[in-house]
C-alpha cells in the first residue's frame, strides 16, 4: 500500500497523470511474475499450435503458364535469325493444342521465345534447337 500511495503522490507532485497505455505498461512492469508467465504461456501455445494444432498440407502446387527459352545463331544477321531459326520454332510451337500464345523476338546472333500456354496445362512442350551456320 505504500508502494502504491507513493506513486501516486509522486505523479502528483510532478503534475503528471499516466496515460492508459503508460499504466497498462507499469501494470506488468511491477508485476515481473506475472508478465514471465504470461511469457512463457504464450510461447508454449504458439509452440503446441505450430507442432501439433496446425493442419499441415504441404507446399501448394505452383503452375506457371509461361516459358521462355533462348536459341543462338552466329550469323549476325537479325532478319536471318528470325527467318531461319524464330519463325520456324514459332510456327512449330502454335500448332501444338496447349499453346496460346508465342512471341519471338531476333537480335543479330540469338532468338528468345515466349510461350504462354493455356490455363490448368501442367505438360509443357519442350523444345530442342541446334543450328550450325556453315
Amino acid at each position: 500500500m505504500a508502494t502504491k500511495n507513493n506513486r501516486s503522490l509522486s505523479n502528483k507532485n510532478m503534475g503528471q497523470k499516466l496515460r492508459p497505455l503508460q499504466r497498462f505498461a507499469m501494470f506488468f512492469f511491477s508485476r515481473s511474475k506475472l508478465t514471465a508467465a504470461m511469457a512463457l504461456t504464450i510461447a508454449a501455445f504458439g509452440v503446441l499450435s505450430y507442432t501439433t494444432l496446425l493442419k499441415r498440407e504441404g507446399f501448394p502446387p505452383i503452375s506457371v503458364p509461361y516459358a521462355i527459352g533462348q536459341a543462338t545463331y552466329f550469323v549476325n544477321d537479325a532478319s536471318q535469325v528470325d527467318r531461319e531459326l524464330a519463325k520456324p520454332v514459332s510456327e512449330f510451337l502454335m500448332k501444338q493444342s496447349d499453346v496460346k500464345t508465342v512471341q519471338t523476338n531476333s537480335l543479330g546472333n540469338f532468338a528468345t521465345v515466349i510461350v504462354q500456354y493455356k490455363e490448368k496445362q501442367i505438360r509443357p512442350v519442350v523444345v530442342w534447337l541446334c543450328k550450325s551456320h556453315g
